[in-house]
């Protein structure tokens, strides 16, 4: 079943799929999206949409529902607010913005460019200058789930908690001290 691109446990590469620049804007083609944008629904003219509707463009042209983050990125290129018009060019502009963002983000997520960079830096302990969450959408592996995410700065105000003893630890610490032993 996966040559038809189904499979019952989830993608078939787990870490491919999850990286930040695998997302539909790659996948289909400019006359694709043409199309998704004439198909649309609740049009004010034949050239222009509203930007509310940018959800169901993208959903007749993947035929599927897109993921909220990519709505929301392509809301964020195209810079206009819900109400506003949306002409053929912008969302034109807004797609050619997303894919140039994601080439770089490709980038960023590929550490090795050749099998010998690989094989020279594996026994040398060479860390990755960027984050996991800098290569992948989600955390991929359970070791990563600690650090993904931003936390909350600690509170790193130096309060001391002694340690408080009972009455019978003190008194056996006290005959330690003289020197005498108390447990033959």
């Amino acid at each position: 079943m996966s040559f038809f691109g189904l499979t019952s446990f989830g993608p078939e590469s787990i870490i491919q799929s999850s990286l930040v620049n695998s997302n539909g804007f790659t996948l289909f083609s400019d006359e694709e999206y043409f199309e998704g944008f004439t198909k649309t629904e609740n049009q004010v003219d034949e050239k222009q949409v509203k930007v509310k509707n940018l959800k169901d463009i993208l959903h007749n042209t993947f035929e599927f529902s897109p993921l909220n983050d990519e709505v929301n990125l392509l809301k964020k290129m195209i810079g206009k607010s819900d109400e506003e018009n949306l002409s053929w060019e912008e969302f034109y502009n807004g797609l050619v913005a997303i894919r140039e963002h994601l080439n770089v983000q490709a980038k960023v997520s590929k550490k090795f460019d050749s099998y010998k960079t690989y094989y020279n830096e594996r026994y040398k302990h060479i860390r990755n200058e960027h984050k996991p969450n800098d290569t992948f959408k989600l955390p991929v592996s359970s070791g990563q789930y600690y650090g993904f995410y931003n936390f909350k700065e600690r509170n790193l105000n130096n309060e001391r908690y002694p340690k408080i003893n009972c009455e019978e630890t003190k008194y056996a610490e006290a005959i330690v001290m003289t020197g005498k032993n108390f447990m033959k």
